[in-house]
């Protein structure tokens, strides 16, 4: 992995924690500067380090180091290597148009197919609540919202009940407030 992509991921989760780089560095007993060279990839943190980074960030370390395919050829030596490490398939679906789609499929017996099926649920939950809300600043909300549940990832299913649940109620109240509306306007 590229010091580019490390620093990168630990900008964008820094972000999303409302650390400044000061902050995360001091967490750290490093400096600002320190972070901002492992931030625009002029330093590369070392293994320990990126474990540290990931602890002050509440992170998985994997969040800030595993493979990230970085172009098509890398990006198919990763589906390969799905393939082969959990069994993931690949099916064509062809759509009423003629729209032709990939998708990489896991089974239920497959150990992944409950990750994926965690983030499939918290996919479609950011999606349905963004086309529920009624300005830019929500939907942007919303957008955080997944990227930090991506970031805290595998943490962020630990909750995932309690999670379910909230966007269920936030769900339900906005759908009573259209029907509401809905009634009132005829």
């Amino acid at each position: 992995m590229s010091k580019t992509e490390i620093g990168k991921r630990i900008r964008n989760i820094r972000i999303l924690n409302g650390l400044s780089q000061s902050e995360l560095g001091e967490k750290l007993g490093l400096t600002a500067d320190r972070i901002q060279k492992y931030e625009n990839g002029a330093r590369n943190p070392k293994v320990s380090m990126i474990f540290r980074i990931a602890n002050a960030l509440d992170v998985n370390a994997a969040t800030l180091y595993d493979p990230t395919p970085c172009d098509d050829l890398s990006t198919m030596f990763f589906f390969f290597e799905m393939e082969e490490k959990y069994g993931m398939t690949i099916k064509k679906i062809v759509d009423d148009d003629g729209n032709v789609k990939y998708a990489v499929v896991a089974n239920s017996e497959n150990r992944m197919y409950d990750y994926l099926s965690k983030w499939h649920d918290a996919y479609i939950c950011k999606k349905i609540e963004s086309k529920l809300v009624d300005t830019q600043e929500e939907r942007e909300r919303i957008l955080e919202d997944y990227a930090r549940w991506k970031s805290k990832f595998p943490k962020s299913i630990e909750n995932s009940k309690d999670l379910k649940e909230n966007q269920k109620q936030k769900l339900k109240k906005k759908i009573e407030e259209l029907q509401s509306e809905y009634e009132r306007l005829h």
